[in-house]
């Protein structure tokens, strides 16, 4: 069983600080291992999304600067079977941590996973760990045949993201007695 993240607070150097709300995944590390498969597609459902939210980014670890691409996921309740919701384009990260802000919101509802898709080889890493769910396609599989599951946590997670700094109320104008000339 992986114990989901469901908070995590941002400091910043001038002392504030925002808490947020992981909707889905795992935390984002660098990790050991990185899928050597291309041409496919992986789901991972370790830690579903929490609640009906609209995506709009994805934190993840990108251990190689290659095209990826992701896939919001509806599990059907069959094993390995999964409705397609939404998907982005693709995108080529930078290496290490990275935010894809997505430029249309992704919609995901309670209990809907988060897949990808990789042109060429593996993108995100991830550890072997026994309670891991994830499943993946063969090489040039389609977008829900999946073929595999396997034990791994992937460095990816959906935020949501912090509320708006409050809005200022208009100030009331200040009546000033305006004096009367002098006659």
């Amino acid at each position: 069983y992986i114990q989901p993240l469901h908070y995590f607070t941002l400091h910043h150097s001038d002392k504030t600080h925002i808490t947020m709300s992981v909707l889905y995944g795992n935390p984002v590390q660098d990790r050991k291992i990185v899928d050597t498969y291309s041409n496919y597609y992986q789901v991972d459902y370790n830690v579903p999304f929490t609640k009906d939210t609209s995506v709009t980014e994805i934190e993840f670890y990108a251990k190689k600067a290659l095209p990826i691409q992701f896939i919001v996921y509806r599990p059907t309740g069959a094993k390995m079977k999964f409705n397609v919701i939404d998907k982005t384009p693709l995108v080529t990260p930078k290496v290490g941590v990275y935010k894809f802000k997505l430029a249309t919101p992704m919609k995901a509802s309670k209990g809907d996973v988060l897949g990808w898709y990789v042109k060429k080889t593996g993108v995100i890493p991830f550890d072997y760990h026994g309670s891991g769910k994830t499943s993946y396609t063969a090489i040039g599989g389609g977008i829900t045949a999946f073929i595999q599951n396997t034990g791994r946590i992937y460095s990816v997670r959906v935020v949501e993201p912090p509320p708006p700094p409050p809005k200022e109320s208009p100030k009331e104008p200040i009546e000033e007695p305006i004096e009367k000339p002098i006659e």
